[in-house]
């Protein structure tokens, strides 16, 4: 099955990552499984963070599936690059976390965000943090109405070189100032709405739309 690893190589850039694509999706008998149901996906994951519920992961749907509900493993890479390595224990309950946050509003572009901020008529003060895979260091943006105008900032992910196991770093540069640096992405947010006096996470839409799937 060379031409099968090989595949998953190329598909997948985390390291770790192909090591789970390869452990679960990589039968001796049939081969490569390059597309996987949502409900499996979610069971294979559940048993790999040990999770117990897999009612706890259905949050990952809207960025786990294409319109079939079929997890592929070109997505499963796009995840990494926005959530990590979601896949272990340790790491999966941030990634849940910033889900349920009222802020996220996960694959929306640049455009999408100041169409709703605008369509909204939202307050000064209001914003949202979305994904990109624009430069992968940078898997987020926080977007945000501050002085009357929408503005951007990129939001870095990195390795935590004084945590066993390895866990991420998020960090953001405002003007005037040092980067900003947390151990998690909800107290950077948290430090970041009192710089810039953020006061209002902007409201999301109240289902996920399959129709408007975007595949990165």
């Amino acid at each position: 099955h060379r031409l099968d690893e090989v595949l998953i190589e190329t598909s997948v850039e985390d390291v770790e990552g192909r090591k789970f694509w390869k452990k679960n999706f990589l039968d001796p008998t049939n081969g490569l499984i390059e597309e996987v149901p949502l409900s499996a996906f979610l069971q294979v994951l559940a048993s790999s963070t040990q999770i117990e519920s897999i009612t706890e992961l259905e949050c990952l749907k809207e960025f786990l599936v294409n319109p079939s509900k079929m997890v592929t493993i070109e997505q499963f890479n796009v995840n990494i690059i926005w959530f990590g390595r979601f896949f272990q224990p340790h790491l999966i309950r941030p990634v849940l976390e910033v889900i349920r946050q009222p802020w996220f509003h996960g694959k929306i572009d640049k455009c999408r965000a100041e169409e709703i901020m605008h369509l909204k008529n939202v307050e000064p003060g209001t914003f949202l943090v979305r994904l990109s895979i624009t430069i992968p260091e940078y898997p987020l943006t926080l977007s945000a109405v501050y002085v009357h105008k929408v503005h951007h900032w990129r939001i870095k992910r990195s390795i935590n070189q004084n945590s066993t196991p390895q866990t991420y770093q998020f960090s953001i540069a405002l003007k005037n100032g040092p980067s900003l640096v947390f151990d998690d992405l909800s107290s950077l947010i948290v430090q970041v709405s009192k710089e810039l006096n953020l006061k209002y996470p902007c409201p999301k839409p109240k289902v996920f739309d399959e129709s408007n799937y975007v595949p990165y």
